[in-house]
């Protein structure tokens, strides 16, 4: 079991907003705020602050994103975070903010704060590395990093943590850089645009991405309402219609070379 850091329960109790930035809002990163929009809007309810978003993404919406993606054909040729911030915000009657770049080793700093929720939703090895790498250079920045990553019809979610904690048996959780940083390294990537519905359905099928996001959510949901998760992730597989959770069980992380132990003169 993993409980909620310090600085996310005193939000709740002191009132303060979470931050979250998403990098990434093509498939799951804009099924991925939908859900956040209704995880604020039940916190708020609920008598919390709610959520300060911010969704990260240089690229433009094409005609196949249409129906694999939340995006209508009126949003053709819109910058997709422009897009989706302004919808929720006008629609939601919020402030979000969206930001129209690419994540690079050059400006990763600008975008994620210290004691805030990142998600990232891309498809592109390289984006992991960049996070992952900067992150590892702040590891007590109190950081919470929920990846999404997907294949045709299956996929994972790892939750890591950049933090040193004293109360539990370990110092943080491992975070998908942490678990697979070598092969992210050298993964090779060739980006693809899809020419029909039926490229773009082959290369994803219909669902993927929404499962991907539900368990993202669930994680950021559990661990602001009930201060605990009991896995720090998940393998979905749609074609077998399974869900398998990512123990938090530091025997099968050191299998990946992770170790984490409390360390209290770390820096």
């Amino acid at each position: 079991m993993y409980k909620s850091p310090q600085w996310l329960t005193d939000n709740e109790f002191k009132g303060r907003k979470t931050k979250v930035v998403i990098i990434g809002a093509g498939g799951t990163g804009s099924e991925l705020i939908s859900q956040l929009f209704k995880i604020n809007y039940t916190l708020i309810e609920l008598g919390s602050a709610g959520l300060d978003v911010t969704l990260i993404d240089d690229d433009i919406v094409s005609p196949t994103n249409i129906g694999r993606q939340s995006f209508y054909p009126f949003d053709i040729s819109q910058p997709k975070s422009k897009t989706l911030i302004d919808r929720f915000n006008t629609f939601g009657n919020l402030n979000w903010e969206y930001v129209i770049e690419r994540v690079t080793p050059q400006n990763i700093r600008n975008f994620i704060p210290n004691n805030c929720v990142v998600f990232t939703c891309v498809d592109n090895p390289i984006a992991r590395v960049t996070v992952g790498e900067h992150l590892k250079k702040r590891i007590k920045s109190e950081v919470i990093w929920i990846d999404g990553g997907n294949g045709r019809s299956d996929g994972q979610v790892v939750c890591g943590t950049y933090e040193n904690r004293q109360d539990l048996p370990f110092a943080r959780l491992p975070s998908v850089y942490d678990l697979y940083g070598q092969q992210l390294k050298t993964q090779e990537y060739i980006p693809t645009e899809s020419c029909s519905h039926v490229e773009a359905i082959r290369a994803q099928t219909l669902g993927i991405n929404n499962a991907i996001a539900m368990q993202m959510t669930q994680l950021i949901w559990q661990l602001i309402r009930e201060g605990e998760i009991h896995a720090h992730g998940a393998i979905v597989d749609l074609k077998s219609f399974t869900v398998n959770a990512l123990p938090i069980d530091a025997e099968i992380w050191t299998m990946f070379g992770f170790t984490s132990s409390p360390c209290a003169n770390c820096e």
